[in-house]
C-alpha cells in the first residue's frame, strides 16, 4: 500500500508558483510606497512652513527657518537669540534637499536661511527633493504659505524670476 502524501516535484512546483506571485506583489506595492514616502515628505514640510508662520504671528516676533542640505535637516531658529524653536524635521533615510533657489541664489550644499517676518510672510523659495528613483521640486510662496509641485527646474526658475525682486526695480 502506498502512502498518500506530496512528491518533492509537486512542493518545489507549489514554492515556484508562491515565489513568483509574491515577486509580482512586492513590484506592485513597491511603485505606489515609494511615491507615498515622497508624498508624505511634502507633506510634512508643509507642515512645518504652516507652524512656522503660526508661531511667527503668536509670538509677534521673526523666526529663521535654517535647512541645511548636507545634513537633510531643516530647523526654526529665534534669528536673535539662535536658539532652536520647537524640534528639527529629518529627512527620511534614502531622501535629501539637493538644490534650493531663494532670493536670486541657487544653493547646492550648506546651510539656507529664510526670514519670516512677524506677520508670517517670508521670501518665496524653491526645494528639489530628491528620493529613492525621485526628483520633486517644490515651491513654497512667501505670502501665502501654500506648497506646489513644479514640474522641472526650469519652473522654478521661471515662478522664482517672477517672485524675486530685482536690484534694478526703481
Amino acid at each position: 500500500m502506498r502512502a498518500r502524501g506530496f512528491t518533492l516535484i509537486e512542493l518545489m512546483a507549489v514554492v515556484m508558483i508562491l515565489a513568483v506571485t509574491s515577486t509580482v506583489v512586492i513590484v506592485k506595492v513597491h511603485g505606489p510606497l515609494r511615491a507615498s514616502g515622497l508624498r508624505s515628505l511634502t507633506d510634512e514640510i508643509g507642515g512645518f512652513d504652516r507652524l512656522t508662520r503660526m508661531q511667527a504671528v503668536e509670538l509677534d516676533a521673526p523666526l529663521l527657518v535654517m535647512v541645511d542640505l548636507d545634513k537633510g535637516e531643516i530647523r526654526r531658529v529665534d534669528p536673535e537669540k539662535r536658539e532652536a524653536r520647537g524640534g528639527p524635521l529629518s529627512l527620511p533615510s534614502g531622501f535629501s534637499i539637493t538644490q534650493m533657489r531663494v532670493r536670486g541664489e541657487n544653493v547646492e550644499s550648506g546651510t539656507v536661511s529664510v526670514l519670516y517676518s512677524r506677520q508670517g510672510l517670508c521670501a518665496s523659495y524653491a526645494i528639489e527633493i530628491t528620493g529613492p528613483g525621485e526628483k520633486k521640486w517644490l515651491l513654497v510662496t512667501g505670502l501665502g504659505g501654500s506648497i506646489t509641485e513644479l514640474a522641472n527646474e526650469n519652473e522654478a526658475e521661471t515662478v522664482l524670476a517672477v517672485t524675486t525682486p530685482r536690484n534694478d526695480a526703481r
